[in-house]
């Protein structure tokens, strides 16, 4: 009787030990990515300064999917249309983010640095990186063209006067980085010269001041 009751205890732990082993943790696996998407406001886009602080773009984008609710980081990419995104200029979205907006003097700032030309449209196309990890290979969505042309955002006047003998070609200049026709520099003038003009290019066709005293 003994025997049996050892018995009986034993094969009760085996069998508990059994479905304890049978038990398995839910893991959580990263499948090959699915884009998302990417719609544009506008198809043409050509930029002056009165743009500046204007929205002039909204880019609207869905999520791509990685098989679970994961922490996506979406990066905007622009290139030359032809370029296959070689050396695209790149914007971090913000997290969560499924809207864009770009004012003038930012999304001009983007085409600047792709170098288009400032006399005719260039082609350019925009995608969206998506990605959630460096073991994961990033998806991209469809690529938008649009039809840009930037403006030369940095300009200059120059500053001819007594202190320089009223030379326009050798006359120094202040700048202004965002075109907002505020200008900004040092001008090193010697006592007794403190006469000078405004001029927008190194020659007397058009200028601005009566030589008056700088005080």
């Amino acid at each position: 009787m003994k025997s049996l009751i050892i018995k009986s205890i034993a094969l009760g732990l085996i069998t508990i030990g059994l479905w304890s082993c049978k038990k398995e943790e839910t893991k959580v696996v990263a499948s090959s990515g699915t884009p998302g998407t990417l719609k544009s406001s506008v198809s043409t886009l050509v930029l002056d300064k009165a743009m500046l602080n204007t929205d002039v773009i909204t880019l609207d984008l869905t999520n791509a999917s990685f098989g679970y609710q994961a922490g996506i980081t979406n990066v905007l990419q622009l290139a030359v249309k032809g370029t296959d995104f070689k050396t695209p200029k790149e914007v971090a979205l913000e997290a969560n983010a499924l809207s864009k907006v770009f004012k003038g003097v930012d999304f001009n700032n983007l085409l600047l640095a792709l170098n288009l030309s400032f006399t005719e449209n260039s082609e350019i196309e925009m995608r969206i990186k998506s990605s959630i990890s460096s073991a994961v290979a990033p998806v991209y969505s469809n690529a938008l063209t649009l039809s840009a042309r930037p403006f030369p955002l940095t300009t200059w006047i120059y500053v001819p006067g007594a202190y320089q003998g009223w030379n326009p070609q050798t006359a120094d200049s202040l700048i202004s980085l965002t075109g907002n026709g505020e200008f900004k520099g040092v001008i090193g003038f010697t006592p007794g010269n403190l006469e000078f003009k405004i001029t927008p290019a190194k020659k007397w066709d058009i200028a601005y001041g009566d030589a008056g005293v700088v005080k």
